[in-house]
């Protein structure tokens, strides 16, 4: 049998979880504006790409993507390449995309 005190300390142990459990659900983070496609240039082959996309912060984000597979039987995927490149304007980020799919 469970001594009156060790019931009282396991019924407060378990409110006091359930206030925290309660009010952790009500905490939302904080979202971040994130950034925005604006354009994807292919290249002819259609293995490679340029994202294009304009940040909450006004400038252009250059990601390259590779077609590969590595899961058999997976069909294709797309795989980031490297670092991305940053721009102040669209045209300077479409000759970075344009650069890169041509490469390719």
């Amino acid at each position: 049998m469970i001594s009156f005190g060790i019931a009282a300390a396991l019924a407060l142990l378990g409110s006091g979880l359930s206030v925290v459990s309660t009010q952790s659900r009500r905490i939302r983070p904080k979202s971040t504006p994130e950034a925005q496609v604006v354009q994807t240039v292919m290249s002819a082959d259609k293995k490679s790409r340029a994202v294009i996309k304009q940040r909450p912060d006004g400038k252009f984000q250059v990601e390259t993507w590779k077609q590969v597979d590595y899961i058999q039987d997976s069909g294709p995927s797309w795989a980031r390449q490297g670092a991305s490149g940053i721009t102040d304007t669209l045209s300077d980020a479409m000759d970075m995309a344009q650069s890169y799919v041509h490469m390719r």
